[in-house]
C-alpha cells in the first residue's frame, strides 16, 4: 500500500515489440520500474529441533501458536523488506527483487529536497542564471534583427534609373549616380543603425558569471584563472573551493559504499555460483583462480580510498617521493624497494613492469657475480678501516699510560735523592 512503501526512484523506458507482435499502428508504452520498500512482522524464536534461532512471519506463527499449546521462546521484531514493479499497461509485481534488503538504485548527486522529494545536484542551481543568460541573448539578437543593419534611405526623385541605383549601390567598386542637387539637399540618407542598451551586455555578462558562481566551483579550481598572483593564494582559493563542495564529496563517499555493498551482494548471490575465474596478482604473479565468497560472512565493512594507480594519487606520491630522493640516495635499497618505488611514478606501466620483471629475474639466478665482488670488498674494506681504527685507539691508550707512568716517576725521584744526602752542618769557608 502507498502508506507502507517508500518510492525511491523511478527509471522509465520505451517498449514498441518486435517479431511477430510488432504492430505498427500501436502506439509505443512506456514501461516504468519502481522499487519500494514494506514493512514485514516477523518472529524471532528457538527451534526445537536443533536449537538455533529461526524466523517466521507472523501471521505463520500466529496460526501455528493456536495449534501447539506450548510455544518456544520467541520474540516479534520488524523488518523492511524491498520489493520492485513494473508498471505498463497493466502492474506487474516482481517477486524477483535482486536485493531485498536494500535498494539496488543508489543516487550518486548530493542534495535532498524535502518538498519534491527527490535528488539534486550542482546542476539544479545554475538553471535561473542560464535561463537568464538566454534570454538576454535572445534579446539582443531580436534588437539586432529587428533594426536596420546597413542600407539607405532615397527620394523616388533623387535619381534617374532606380534599377542601376540598386545595383551600384552595393557594390564595392561601382559609381552610383545621383540627380544634380539630391546630395546637397538631403534627399539620400543612410538607415539609421540601432543603439545597444549598455546594460545589456552587463547583464549577460553576470548571468554567464553567475552559472560558475553559484556552483562553488571557481576559477582556480577549474584552472582557468588568467591572473597573476601567489601560488599560495591560488593554493587558498582551491581550498575554499573543495571546502564549499566538501557535501557533495562526502555524498559521493557515501554513494561508492552503497555501491560496493550492492555490488558484493551481486558477486556473492549472482556470480560466485557461476565458478567464474578472476584475476589475482600477488607478488608480481598473476594468476587466475574461481571467485569464492562465504556465504556466513554478515558484518563486513566498505573501504572508499583513493586508487593507488590512479594518475592523480601517483602524481601527488611522486612529488613526496621527488622531495625525498636527497634522503634516499644513501641508504641501502635494493632492486625491489626501487620497482616499488617506480609504481608511483608518472613512467608508462609497461615499463615499470619490465624493471619488476628483471628484478624478479635476478632474484631468481642469485646476486650478480660483479655487484657481489663490489659488496665484497666494500665490506673488506670497512672491517680494514675497523681494526685501524681499534688499533690506533689501543696505541693511543699505551701512549697515554706511558706519559702518566713518566711523570709519576719524575714527582717521586727528587725526593728519594734528597733522602740520600747527608745532613748540612755548617757553611764551609
Amino acid at each position: 500500500t502507498a502508506d507502507s512503501s517508500e518510492h525511491l526512484n523511478v527509471a522509465g523506458d520505451e517498449y514498441t515489440g518486435d517479431g511477430d507482435e510488432y504492430d505498427s499502428q500501436r502506439d509505443t508504452v512506456t514501461v516504468v520500474r519502481i522499487q519500494y520498500r514494506e514493512r514485514q512482522r516477523l518472529v524471532e524464536y528457538i527451534d526445537p529441533t536443533n536449537g538455533e534461532k529461526a524466523e517466521m512471519e507472523q501471521s505463520k506463527w500466529d496460526a501455528i501458536i493456536k495449534r501447539i499449546p506450548m510455544a518456544p521462546p520467541s520474540r516479534s521484531f520488524s523488518r523492511w523488506e524491498w520489493k520492485q514493479a513494473f508498471l505498463g499497461r497493466a502492474e506487474i509485481i516482481d517477486e524477483n527483487q535482486p536485493d531485498k534488503n536494500s535498494s539496488t538504485f543508489n543516487v550518486i548527486t548530493g542534495h535532498w529536497d524535502r518538498k519534491d522529494k527527490r535528488w539534486f545536484g550542482l546542476l539544479r542551481s545554475m538553471i535561473d542564471p542560464q535561463k537568464y543568460a538566454n534570454k538576454w541573448l535572445s534579446q539582443t539578437l531580436h534588437i539586432i534583427n529587428s533594426n536596420a543593419k546597413g542600407g539607405v534611405m532615397a527620394e523616388a526623385g533623387a535619381v534617374d534609373d532606380t534599377q542601376s541605383f540598386e545595383d551600384s549601390w552595393a557594390a564595392a567598386d561601382g559609381v552610383t549616380w545621383m540627380k544634380d542637387g539630391a546630395l546637397a539637399a538631403g534627399r539620400l540618407q543612410p538607415k539609421p543603425s540601432v543603439q545597444m542598451p549598455s546594460a545589456l551586455m552587463s547583464l549577460t555578462e553576470f548571468a554567464i558569471s553567475s552559472i560558475r558562481d553559484v556552483s562553488g566551483v571557481n576559477m582556480e579550481l577549474l584552472g582557468l584563472r588568467d591572473a597573476n598572483q601567489p601560488g599560495v593564494l591560488e593554493y587558498q582559493r582551491r581550498q575554499a573551493a573543495m571546502t564549499t563542495l566538501a557535501k557533495l564529496f562526502d555524498s559521493l563517499r557515501f554513494y561508492r559504499k552503497n555501491q560496493g555493498e550492492t555490488i558484493l551482494h551481486f558477486l556473492r548471490t549472482y556470480i560466485a555460483p557461476t565458478g567464474r575465474l578472476v584475476r589475482v596478482m600477488k607478488e608480481d604473479l598473476v594468476q587466475y583462480v574461481p571467485l569464492a565468497m562465504a556465504d556466513d560472512t554478515k558484518d563486513y565493512d566498505v573501504i572508499v580510498d583513493d586508487a593507488p594507480q590512479a594518475p592523480n594519487e601517483k602524481e601527488k606520491s611522486w612529488a613526496v617521493i621527488q622531495a625525498m630522493l636527497p634522503m634516499l640516495q644513501n641508504a641501502d635499497l635494493g632492486m625491489e624497494d626501487w620497482v616499488d618505488i617506480m609504481d608511483y611514478s608518472p613512467l608508462p606501466a609497461s615499463f615499470a613492469d619490465k624493471i619488476r620483471a628483471k628484478a624478479a629475474a635476478q632474484k631468481n639466478q642469485g646476486p650478480d657475480p660483479m655487484q657481489q665482488m663490489a659488496m665484497n670488498k666494500a665490506k673488506l674494506e670497512a672491517a680494514k678501516m675497523e681494526s685501524e681504527i681499534a688499533e690506533n685507539h689501543a696505541e693511543t691508550q699505551v701512549d697515554q699510560l706511558k706519559a702518566a707512568q713518566i711523570a709519576q716517576e719524575t714527582r717521586l725521584k727528587p725526593m728519594e735523592v734528597a733522602g740520600n744526602l747527608p745532613p748540612i752542618q755548617g757553611i764551609m769557608p
